[in-house]
This record gives C-alpha cells, sequence and structure tokens, in this order.
C-alpha cells in the first residue's frame, strides 16, 4: 500500500468512530471525503475556497459551490479535525514498555509560532509588529511522540499557558521546561501531582536557606565551581533542588552580548555576571540523579527545537495565503499536524525501526524528513511495501548524523542519558 494510501485510510477509520456513519453530510459535502481533500490539500498549498471546490469535484466527481465549502469550514469542521487529532494522539500504540524507566513520562512542553500574513484578522496580532499562531505542544521523549498539542493565538505567551499543564501532568512524570514556562504557581501544580520538573530560572531568582535565610547565589557561585543544594525559591518558599555549573567563558560571554541585544531586556551587573553559569531548578531529590545527569536531561529538549525546525523548513506549516481568514489558519494547521503526525506513526517510525536492523542507528530526524520531502512524489507513488521499503533503504544512508570525534548528537545523547538512568535504577 502507498504512504497515501496508508494515511487516507487512518484518516477514514478515525472519521468513522467519530461521525459513526460515513454518509454523514453537511450542505450535501460528505465529511470523510472533505477532510481527505483538505489534507492533500494544505500538504503543499494554502488553498483558496474555490481550490478546495475543484479538487473535490475533480477527485469525486461532484460539483458543490465554493459557497458551500466556506459554510462548512466557518461553521462545522473544526471540532471535528480537533477531534481527529486527538485520537491520533491518544489512540496510538499504547503498550507498555517492558524496561523499567525512573518516571513514565518525560515530557518536553514547548511552543513554536507560525508566522502570518499582515492580512490575517486581528486576533493573531502580537505585542510587538507582526502576526501568527502558536502551537503549544508536550512531545514525550520515552515514546517519541506528542502526547498534547494546542493551536492558540500569537498573545498566548508561555507564561500565560505554563499553568495549563496541570491538565496534563500525571504522577511520576518529568517535565522538561524552558524559561519561558518559568512559573512557580504551575511548578507547585506539578509537585502536588506527584510530579517532576526540570528547568531554568531568572537571573534575578531569589532563594533561601531551609531556615528561611536568603542566600546570595552570586557570592556562592563564586567561590564553588559546581553546586548542589536543597534550598526554597522566591518568596513562595517552593522547596527545590538547585544544580549548577560554571560553563567555558567564552559560551558566558556570548550568554551576555544576547542578552544585551534583547531589547526586553534591561539586565544589570549582577544578572549579567551569573550567566557565566548553568543553573538548573528541580524537585528530583535523588541524588542518584547526579547534576550531569540532569543537565543531559535538560538537553534533551532540544530536540522539540529540531522538531519544530523540520516542521517550518520541509513541512511547509507556514505556508498560509494573503488575506486568510481565522477559521482557514485553524484548519489548515490542524490539517497540516494530522499530516505529520499520521507520516510518523505510520512511516518515519517504521523507517526509524527498521533502520536498526540495517544498523543505520545514527538516523537523523531533521535528514530524513528532508529527505522524504523531497522524494514525497516517489513515495505517494509505491504501490506495495516492498516497493516503497525499495525507496527509502535508499534515503536512509543520507539521513545520518554525522560522525563527531568530540560531540555527541542528540539520538547518541537521549540514548546515553536514558540509559544511565535505567542503570542507576537497577542498583
Amino acid at each position: 500500500m502507498s504512504v497515501k494510501g496508508l494515511i487516507n485510510n487512518k484518516i477514514e477509520n478515525i472519521i468513522a468512530e467519530i461521525i459513526i456513519e460515513k454518509s454523514f453530510k453537511l450542505r450535501k459535502i460528505e465529511i470523510p471525503k472533505l477532510i481527505k481533500v483538505l489534507c492533500e490539500l494544505t500538504n503543499n498549498s494554502s488553498p483558496s475556497y474555490r481550490d478546495i471546490a475543484l479538487e473535490y469535484f475533480i477527485q469525486f466527481n461532484e460539483k458543490i459551490s465554493k459557497v458551500s465549502f466556506f459554510n462548512v469550514l466557518q461553521n462545522s469542521i473544526e471540532g471535528i479535525l480537533i477531534n481527529i487529532l486527538n485520537s491520533i494522539l491518544f489512540g496510538k500504540n499504547t503498550e507498555k514498555n517492558l524496561q523499567q524507566n525512573m518516571f513514565d513520562r518525560i515530557i518536553i512542553q514547548d511552543s513554536t509560532v507560525l508566522k502570518l500574513p499582515d492580512s490575517a484578522p486581528s486576533k493573531f496580532l502580537g505585542l510587538v509588529k507582526g502576526k501568527g499562531c502558536k502551537i503549544q505542544t508536550y512531545f514525550d521523549i520515552l515514546d517519541n511522540n506528542f502526547s498534547e498539542i494546542e493551536i492558540t493565538p500569537f498573545n498566548v505567551n508561555e507564561q500565560k499557558y505554563s499553568h495549563e499543564v496541570k491538565n496534563v501532568i500525571k504522577a511520576n512524570d518529568l517535565i522538561i521546561r524552558d524559561l519561558g514556562y518559568f512559573v512557580v504557581g504551575a511548578m507547585h501544580a506539578i509537585n502536588e501531582a506527584k510530579a517532576f520538573f526540570l528547568s531554568k530560572i531568572h537571573t534575578n531568582t531569589k532563594f533561601y536557606t531551609e531556615e528561611g535565610i536568603e542566600l546570595d547565589l552570586l557570592e556562592l557561585l563564586k567561590t564553588e565551581t559546581n553546586i548542589d543544594l536543597r534550598v526554597l525559591m522566591t518568596n513562595q518558599k517552593l522547596p527545590v533542588r538547585i544544580v549548577a555549573s560554571r560553563l567555558p567563558e567564552e559560551v558566558g560571554n556570548q550568554r551576555r552580548q544576547k542578552k544585551k541585544e534583547d531589547r526586553k531586556s534591561n539586565p544589570n551587573k549582577r544578572s549579567l555576571a551569573i550567566l557565566d553559569w548553568n543553573i538548573l531548578v528541580t524537585n528530583i531529590y535523588d541524588t542518584s540523579i547526579d547534576m550531569d545527569t540532569l543537565i543531559n536531561l535538560y538537553k534533551l529538549r532540544w530536540k522539540i527545537e529540531t522538531i519544530f525546525k523540520t516542521w517550518k523548513s520541509y513541512c511547509k506549516i507556514t505556508n498560509f495565503h494573503e488575506r486568510i481568514s481565522g477559521k482557514q489558519v485553524i484548519i489548515y494547521t490542524l490539517c497540516r499536524l494530522i499530516n505529520i503526525l499520521l507520516l510518523n506513526q505510520t512511516i518515519v517510525k517504521t523507517i526509524f525501526n527498521k533502520s536498526k536492523l540495517f544498523k543505520y542507528t545514527r538516523v537523523s530526524y531533521q535528514s530524513l524528513m528532508q529527505n522524504l520531502s523531497k522524494k514525497f512524489n516517489q513515495l505517494i507513488s509505491a504501490t506495495t511495501s516492498d516497493e516503497l521499503w525499495s525507496i527509502v533503504k535508499k534515503i536512509i544512508p543520507y539521513s545520518l548524523y554525522e560522525k563527531r570525534k568530540k560531540r555527541t548528537n542528540m539520538l547518541e545523547l537521549e540514548t546515553i542519558t536514558l540509559s544511565l538512568m535505567d542503570s542507576t535504577m537497577r542498583l
């Protein structure tokens, strides 16, 4: 079966579960057919209502006006697409991994901005010049898949969205978040859920001893190369473990230069001086997970940045036409996410699994998606699994991380870090 066939079958099965009857229609438009058309068109373009009507007529020989498609997209389709997206997320393989892990899930929370044309509706206006929307995500490293995805307006910033974690987090989860999500109240919620957090801190964050005496963190860092302490954080006195390691001088200088160039920032000398250290806070008090392991765990957060870059560079998720409506922004983004997730589950995961049989254990997600996109027409045209895999086998050797003498790639870092944690658990 071709890639197109696999994806279409997945969509049809999911729609059948949601709508119950495939003959369900809105203004003579069959929803399963419409969603197939939308997913195909939005994969490589930003279609107008006329484009949708034409493609529907070409595929199914049913002539329906563009006004009918406008009405359906405005009033009926968004909720169904959200249900499909959720069905893909929650309907994935849930078989338990026989390998025990220290955490049930290791989740990276992050978001990415999709830039929109200036003619887009005002609800997508940001705090600075320009318009856009955000894709808010929770990515599970252990499952190598997304557990939650939501599309929000541009002005829903990380601080505002940080509290949503209480609806996602479960006991024994570890959630890794960047500085934008640093909200002590949200960390309290994670703590109360018997889950764990790992986060960077603002340079002006206050810390106190367990007796309530304020610590001068900068002075403490000046006397120690590394620190690993249990302290209380901010005026809310949240118990945390703080770990800090000194960075190479050139890294500290680069961070200071970047801070000075940030127009939103007005750093003082103290804030600039503290940038010489890599500082993390967590509620993981088990010292068998040492400072180096915590730092390496935080480095895994870069994986989501690679995924976002791949979406934008190779999956055309930011392709929006001028004068796009608010509904089209949401619907087209949902369709593209459905395409990406189904491609990941039906093709990419298979490639990563099968690549091990051919000893290609250094497959790069970014390079793989880039090469798949180049050969997409050939993949779509494949009529059998053998034909599909013959193309894939040629792609894999050109989708590997380059060998590095000193630096490890993301896949190697993830494997080493999780293996060390697993070994620690067995001791």
